[in-house]
Parts: structure tokens; sequence; C-alpha cells
């Protein structure tokens, strides 16, 4: 799990790991992003309450892709499980994963939104309508890197996260496509529930999602030509955004709808400035 920044949410992440069934089977690997090692404290408290298996990396500020593969190359199990420092895994999550899992199949999770700003609701809306937008039955051609397992020797074979994404955007989009044009295949498992406290401003909201089109642009630069895996965002994917806005009933939905064109918008002006930024470097 890649950290920067977030004390308060890795407190309560942490404590939510902690209540893993069966933690005797599993490691935690906890990668610093933060140059400074502003998480060491939180995880050596962790430690001194008896917490089994936690380890403590630091990194070198590089983003969350190579924050990961930090953290796989240290870890020591055949069942890789990712997840991030906002999110708090429900008991059952580990078993839910590797039920589902086998050499040529990684599992999606369920995530579901616990942060009660209306932003926050958006953008796991967003992220739900990707994977519906690429659904087929229980297959799907995303997963989203708060609640994903891979089996260990597949993801090396694929050289685990491209470092090419220094954001977090794109880097689970990108691990996705080579899976799937590898000939894997990616399932859901709704037993594998974690819930996400992504507490999000508008301001935070506009820089997230303008981040998710930086991220498109290079998903689709380095993809280019290639005809397997992840297609680009298709009609299907603003019906799935559609749908979900119908779905909302915790808020009025007109506001939603509107958060939902805001984060488009976003998308598209991150993608642009990346298009532009990038013919610049190739002239």
């Amino acid at each position: 799990m890649p950290t920067r920044g977030r004390p308060r949410q890795l407190e309560r992440c942490l404590l939510a790991l902690e209540r893993l069934a069966d933690r005797s089977r599993a490691e935690l690997i906890i990668v610093d992003d933060d140059p400074a090692g502003g998480a060491k404290r939180i995880v050596a408290a962790a430690q001194e309450r008896g917490v089994r298996d936690l380890h403590y990396i630091q990194a070198g500020g590089r983003g969350p892709a190579a924050a990961r593969n930090v953290g796989v190359r240290s870890s020591r199990g055949e069942v890789l499980a990712f997840t991030d420092d906002d999110c708090e895994p429900e008991p059952g999550w580990l078993d839910g994963l590797r039920a589902c899992l086998d050499a040529d199949r990684a599992v999606a999770g369920r995530t579901v939104n616990v942060a009660p700003q209306r932003c926050a609701e958006v953008s796991q809306m967003v992220v739900r309508a990707l994977e519906e937008s690429q659904r087929k039955g229980a297959r799907v051609h995303f997963a989203a890197s708060n609640n994903v397992a891979f089996p260990r020797r597949a993801f090396d074979e694929l050289g685990g996260f491209n470092e090419r994404f220094p954001l977090p955007a794109a880097e689970d989009r990108d691990l996705c496509d080579r899976w799937i044009a590898s000939g894997r295949s990616i399932v859901v498992s709704d037993d594998a529930v974690i819930q996400h406290r992504h507490e999000l401003s508008l301001s935070e909201f506009w820089r997230q999602h303008y981040r998710y089109g930086r991220g498109a642009y290079e998903f689709h630069r380095l993809r280019r030509g290639n005809d397997e895996g992840s297609p680009r965002l298709q009609p299907s994917f603003y019906a799935a955004l559609a749908s979900q806005v119908r779905a909302a009933d915790r808020v009025p939905r007109p506001p939603i709808a509107a958060l939902a064109a805001i984060s488009q918008i976003a998308n598209a002006g991150g993608y642009a400035a990346a298009a532009i930024s990038g013919m610049g470097r190739s002239t």
C-alpha cells in the first residue's frame, strides 16, 4: 500500500487492516512515498501495539506506481493485494479476493464510498462507470488499484506497474490493459469490500479529474496501435455514468449530475494539456 501525506486516513486504514480475517496469512507492506518519511511514526505506533508482519519502506517520491512496485519486490507472498491509504477494507476483504483468484485471473473487489462529500460520491461513480462500461458478465477490463489482487508470478511476468505514470492516474488502467492483452482475465468479487474515504473539496475534485485526464493521455499514447485490452472511452462509459447519476438516492440528482459533468470537463482539460505538452516534446 502506497501512502503520502495522509496520516489520519493511514491510521484508519491500519486499524481496518488489523481486523482482517485470518491475518496470520498476510504481511502488510506500507510504502511511504513521502521523501521526508511522514508515515514512519504511524506505522511504528501500529507495530508497538502488536500488529504482526507490518513492514515500513520509504520510497523516493516517484509516485504510487513505483511505490507499489517497491512493495512487491520486498514481499514474500504468492498473492498480491493492493489498496490505498484512504481505504478501510472490511474483515472478509482478503478472503473475498483469494476465493476468486487463480494463476491467470486477477480479482477486482467492490468499493463503497463512505466520505460524506458529494464530490467523493461522484468520483466513485466515475470509477464504477469505467468498470461497468467494460464489463462482460463477471469479467471486467479494468480494476482500480485500491481494491485488486493479482497472482504474483503473472504480475511479475508483466513487469508490474508502469513507472512512467508518476501521478495517481491511469497506472491501474495501463496494468489492466496489459493484463487483458496477455490473454488473462479479471473477475469481480462482491465479497471483497473496501470502504473508500477519499474526502474531496470542489477544488480537489477538479484537480483529481484533471490528473485523470493527463493520465488518460499517457495511457492512450502508450497503447496507441494496440487493438487488445481496454478500449478508449466509448459511449457506453457515458451511458454507465448517466445510469450511476440516475441511481443516486442519498443526495439530490441535479448537483450530482453537475459534478459528473464537471469531472468530464476537468478530464478533457487534463487530456488536452498533456497532449499539448506532449506535442511540444516531440517537436
